[in-house]
């Protein structure tokens, strides 16, 4: 293991084996001012795939709802002709 641990990002020292808590050690990467930039850039990722995942989500579902307007159309024209014919038997 490394005695010094320096940021993955710019380089600056940020932690020291010995002075600091293991735990945190072993998971620090970025210095204060990186992990702030880090986490934005992560959110900013997170959130562009969420929103084209929800497109991609929306624009099926707008196109199945479509599909079910066109049918529905179709059944209720198929109907009335029905309705049509078995009035035409009855007259």
């Amino acid at each position: 293991m490394t005695e010094k641990k320096y940021c993955e990002r710019c380089g600056k020292l940020i932690g020291d084996a010995y002075e600091t808590d293991f735990f945190a050690y072993i998971r620090m990467k970025y210095c204060s001012d990186c992990k702030v930039q880090v986490r934005r850039e992560k959110n900013a990722q997170r959130m562009k795939d969420f929103r084209r995942k929800n497109r991609e989500i929306n624009k099926a579902q707008k196109e199945q709802l479509e599909l079910l307007r066109e049918e529905n159309e179709m059944l209720r024209l198929r109907i009335i002709s029905m309705r049509e014919q078995i009035d035409r038997r009855s007259s």
